[in-house]
């Protein structure tokens, strides 16, 4: 739709490419966000999935920015209201192969109902407002974050365990 931004963060990966749309307006408000999922199916990008903030808000820009790395999903919403105004949020999601060996069947699932959030959580801190995946290790910028500085910015590194992220 118009003004959605879709397009304005992309990953790929392989055959799957994931688009953010952060200003998409969703049923959780205007600008809420989504990011698209789009796997390559004979020769065709079909749409895979379509990812929406679990527990999303207006303004949260869920699906900016995105990363993908095999069969782990990236997206942040680096204005969701989490632990402060605008502090920021990630959300990560898993394929779920269908056993066929086809892409075209598999799904995404939510591996981070809680999602991930900054530990200094700061208003406007700008968590999530970079990410990089490879592996298991996601790299989580804050731009904005008092560390030691006003505003000097921090990286998380977060390190996967089964289904379970920790710094």
């Amino acid at each position: 739709m118009a003004s959605d931004d879709f397009g304005g963060s992309t990953a790929l990966d392989g055959d799957t490419i994931v688009v953010g749309a952060y200003a998409d307006n969703t049923a959780a408000g205007s600008d809420a966000g989504s990011a698209y999922v789009f796997a390559l199916c004979g020769g065709v990008w079909v749409e895979q999935a379509h990812l929406f903030h679990p527990t999303g808000a207006a303004s949260d820009w869920f699906g900016f920015p995105v990363a993908i790395d095999g069969n782990t999903i990236a997206v942040g919403a680096f204005m969701d209201d989490t632990c402060a105004a605008d502090s920021g949020s990630v959300w990560v999601y898993v394929r779920n192969t269908q056993g066929t060996g086809d892409l075209c069947d598999d799904t995404w699932d939510l591996q981070t109902p809680a999602g991930l959030s900054s530990t200094g959580c700061q208003a406007a801190g700008g968590f999530g407002a970079r990410l990089d995946l490879q592996g298991n290790r996601l790299v989580v910028g804050a731009y904005l974050e008092d560390a030691p500085n006003v505003d000097q910015g921090v990286a998380y590194l977060y390190a996967r365990s089964g289904s379970t992220w920790t710094m």
